[in-house]
């Protein structure tokens, strides 16, 4: 079989969230940029004929999923997975698999980046591939011997499993054709409830790497260099989005959104030469700002930046390895309100070591800050993280079931609080500051066109849904509760 007619299907498999997490009534549907450029990578090679199947856009259930690879015959299956949805990727490849079982399974992304023994576990699954994988997954396809595959991982004749040395990180991005968007369904994404002016809007990531050192992060997949297209290669893909597909919004949602101060005054000089007429959001660190760059980013189209607050307690924050004192945070976020810029804030609850004080702490800063938009998720060990090594280290963990792995459950033992406790103080901090006057009040003054009145009248429906008529999150382990949480209080006192 020739390149030309190899066949290659990427498949997003769904993310089946259970009752109980906001996420399901507010959370957007993101585009798998990288999947699409992986595509384009394939196709530009000549390695293969490639499609994109977003079951997750599209919402395809895993049987519905396998049916229409069934009906397409692909010669490979590429699926890419995170933790949140690898039990969704393996009940996906079975069901392939029984349906087409000479095609090749290759498995990528977070999770199985991390734990690549796990998922050949599964006799489903034929090779996985961790990294960045735009130089090594051409040479798999066109049938480079296994060993000679940086990042593969696979099982030799004898059956055992054998891992390869990870692939070098891309230097230059640029390298890199533009992502395949054309195989996406792009009228089906959207960004989350509170999180956009103007539609249509996407989300898309332009920098790979991240120099933080923050514990509930993993770096195993793109490294702790920050690596960034350039600015005239970004400002292209986003005039084609425009031009195109009649994108008018962008989120861009890099962990360190450019890498530096100058990259990011920059773009925005770029932006507003090219008059490009988009608007945009990023996530901001406090190290990237001042006056100054706030003010040249609101300039340039900029209404929201995402400061990851995380805990309102600076001994939490140490223990989260988060390397900036909280107030030079809250001066940053205070630098983009100052500019004309909207706030949307994170805060993570129940890190190994957290108490119900910490807790209060943590809520009562997100109430006194104010945000325009504040999320609160419940601390999640992923494979990878040096939480998870900690937490496994310790004897913390409540579940190593991979389906409670969606920011909404309690996985992890405290000291003085149970389960139960945790996760009624987190739906607490949503009532305390989504259910008062003064954010509705503020949301109202903040509305700059009929798509956000429309948004905002949806948000507040779902999150009053969420916290009155979803139930609890599901806490599968919480038999083992008990001595875990035992354990974890004596640890305590004797500290």
């Amino acid at each position: 079989m020739t390149p030309s007619e190899t066949r290659f299907l990427f498949v997003v498999p769904p993310w089946n969230m259970h009752s109980g997490n906001v996420w399901r009534r507010v959370g957007g549907i993101i585009p798998p940029v990288g999947m699409a450029t992986l595509a384009a990578v394939l196709e530009r090679d000549g390695a293969a004929q490639v499609e994109i199947l977003d079951a997750q856009a599209l919402g395809l259930d895993e049987d519905e999923v396998a049916e229409e690879v069934a009906r397409r015959q692909p010669h490979w299956v590429g699926i890419g997975a995170s933790t949140t949805v690898i039990k969704s990727a393996y009940a996906i490849a079975r069901k392939i698999k029984q349906r087409l079982p000479t095609v090749k399974m290759v498995l990528g992304g977070p999770h199985p980046s991390v734990l690549p023994e796990e998922a050949l576990g599964f006799p489903e699954i034929d090779f996985v591939l961790a990294g960045e994988a735009e130089t090594t997954l051409p040479r798999l396809v066109r049938g480079a011997p296994p060993e000679d595959v940086p990042g593969l991982a696979w099982r030799d004749a004898d059956g055992l499993i054998r891992c390869n040395p990870p692939p070098p990180l891309i230097d230059d991005l640029d390298t890199l054709p533009p992502p395949a968007f054309d195989k996406l369904p792009l009228d089906r994404y959207r960004p989350s409830l509170g999180n956009y002016q103007h539609l249509p809007s996407l989300g898309i990531t332009m920098t790979r790497g991240c120099y933080g050192q923050c514990t509930f992060c993993s770096r195993s997949l793109f490294g702790t260099r920050v690596r960034s297209f350039s600015t005239g290669r970004i400002l292209s893909l986003v005039e084609d989005l425009r031009d195109r597909y009649h994108i008018r919004e962008i989120q861009f949602y890099d962990d360190i959104f450019l890498g530096t101060k100058r990259r990011i005054q920059e773009f925005c000089e770029a932006m507003i030469a090219r008059k490009v007429g988009v608007s945009w959001a990023c996530f901001m660190r406090a190290e990237l700002t001042d006056e100054a760059t706030a003010r040249l980013m609101r300039k340039a189209g900029c209404y929201l930046v995402d400061f990851g607050i995380e805990s309102g307690d600076e001994e939490i924050l140490q223990t989260m390895n988060k390397r900036v004192q909280l107030q030079r945070t809250l001066d940053a976020a205070m630098t983009f309100r100052g500019a004309g810029v909207q706030l949307k804030c994170g805060f993570l609850f129940g890190y190994p070591g957290e108490t119900r004080a910490s807790l209060l702490r943590t809520i009562d800063l997100a109430v006194r800050l104010a945000p325009d938009v504040a999320v609160f998720n419940l601390a999640t060990p992923y494979p990878g993280t040096e939480m998870m090594r900690e937490c496994e280290e310790a004897g913390l963990l409540l579940s190593r079931d991979w389906d409670d792995y969606d920011q909404a459950h309690a996985l992890i033992a405290l000291p003085d609080l149970s389960p139960d406790e945790l996760v009624g103080l987190y739906n607490q901090a949503y009532r305390r500051f989504y259910l008062r006057p003064a954010t509705l009040v503020r949301w109202a003054r903040g509305m700059r066109s009929w798509d956000q009145a429309t948004m905002m009248v949806q948000a507040f429906a779902s999150m009053v849904s969420f916290l009155f008529l979803d139930r609890s999150p599901l806490r599968r382990a919480r038999a083992a509760t008990g001595p875990v949480f035992e354990r974890a209080r004596s640890r305590c006192s004797r500290r």
